[in-house]
């Protein structure tokens, strides 16, 4: 069985995942673990955005505009999205829940999986501040 828990940064994914899994011992995939390896896999395919993400130093990361990031992180996803299904696909022989950012519905929707396995986090803006202030 696969359950996945998608949603905005700091929105609780991450913590709301760690509980369920310990409670139907489940296995607590972060998407964030596999970032690089799946950014890896898409630059060795000639993915542009991770080809692009790959040369940047911080200032080319992060002194742009809100819009262009956003815009570029949406890309992002789902350059390694078919990396993720792919990964998925080979652990499916045990009960997950992977959570992250990256599970967007748009793209899990290609998953078919039922519509009671995910959850999508949409935190309000209070808490996302507050949350945010509390992070490693």
């Amino acid at each position: 069985m696969l359950y996945m828990i998608g949603g905005s940064p700091c929105s609780g994914k991450s913590t709301i995942a760690s509980l369920l899994a310990r409670q139907y011992q489940l296995l607590h995939i972060k998407l964030d673990d596999l970032v690089d390896e799946m950014m890896s896999q898409a630059s060795a395919d000639s993915q542009p955005i991770c080809l692009l993400r790959q040369d940047r130093n911080p200032e080319q990361i992060w002194m742009r505009s809100p819009e262009e990031m956003a815009d570029e992180e949406w890309r992002f996803y789902e350059e390694i999205f078919p990396y993720v299904k792919s990964y998925l696909i080979k652990n499916q022989d045990r009960p997950l829940l992977v959570e992250g950012a990256g599970l967007l519905p748009h793209l899990v929707k290609e998953l078919e999986c039922q519509a009671s396995s995910y959850l999508c986090l949409t935190p309000t803006a209070d808490f996302q501040k507050k949350h945010y202030r509390q992070r490693e």
